[in-house]
């Protein structure tokens, strides 16, 4: 594993552990737990790290079912790819689903980062505006049954307040915003500082039309003004935007894999949007 990926996947995990209410040791890695917030799954999982130690599938179920009893779902994440996919071919006809994370650096000079006046700092609240708009038009549905993409918000809103961070939105010069992300700085990370770009995105009847570059390239301005070591981003290895990142100077580095088993459903709730956080 290459001292980038290490760092990257570190600073992802130290998110998630300061925002989880529980964060278990086990052999091998840890297990997160929020209560308040049970049917999400990067705060309720298995993080299993690299090393030696490896988990076939039946392991890999195992250990979910003794440390996620109680949850209507079981989700263990590999920072070993090689493992991780051992385990998804094990598992893959027992209803376990697999995603693909690559982790991505930026290989470019932070500071050369050409602005766009599209994009400006945003506060808290318009960031929790444009998610709450953001998901609630990608899944009405589901929203207006169960609550979920309230949870979903503020399971970011409880990111942003544990790990310090800054949003940034772009939208047209005096018009509405319309897309954002978010800058998570975490000042100590094997000795680096490392900044990491999360929670992009953009209203439906606005992409296409560079918005959230304009928003990404804002973070990656102000990281390099925070004097990051690393600037690093997190996508899912089978959609668009590690394309969109890569045309930013983003590398990939490695990959996390993630697997998941749905067991049952909080009262009307949707797979779609669940399983996007």
């Amino acid at each position: 594993m290459t001292g980038d990926l290490r760092d990257a996947l570190a600073a992802e995990r130290a998110i998630r552990c300061r925002a989880a209410r529980e964060v278990t040791p086990i052999p091998g890695g840890l297990v997160l737990g929020h209560p308040d917030l049970d049917d999400v799954h990067f705060l309720n999982a298995v993080l299993l790290d690299a090393g030696p130690q490896q988990v076939d599938g039946d392991g890999v179920a195992t250990l979910a079912d003794a440390w996620q009893a109680g949850l209507g779902h079981r989700h263990v994440a590999f920072d070993d790819e090689a493992a991780g996919e051992r385990a998804a071919a094990e598992l893959a006809d027992r209803g376990w689903e697999r995603t693909r994370t690559t982790f991505m650096v930026l290989g470019a000079d932070a500071a050369t980062a050409a602005a766009d006046e599209r994009a400006r700092p945003i506060s808290a609240e318009e960031m929790q505006s444009l998610q709450l708009e953001g998901l609630r038009l990608e899944a009405p549905e589901v929203d207006a049954r169960t609550g979920l993409v309230e949870r979903l918000v503020a399971t970011q809103i409880l990111l942003r307040a544990t790990t310090p961070s800054r949003c940034f939105g772009a939208g047209d010069p005096g018009g509405r915003l319309a897309s954002m992300c978010t800058l998570f700085l975490d000042e100590d990370v094997n000795g680096r500082r490392v900044a990491t770009v999360a929670e992009v995105g953009t209203l439906p009847d606005q992409r296409g039309r560079g918005l959230a570059r304009a928003a990404v390239l804002a973070a990656v301005a102000a990281a390099a003004d925070w004097s990051a070591g690393l600037i690093a981003v997190a996508a899912d290895s089978d959609d668009w935007p590690q394309l969109m990142y890569a045309r930013l100077g983003f590398v990939p580095v490695g990959r996390q894999i993630a697997l998941t088993r749905r067991l049952r459903r909080r009262a009307g709730a949707s797979d779609s949007v669940a399983g996007d956080l």
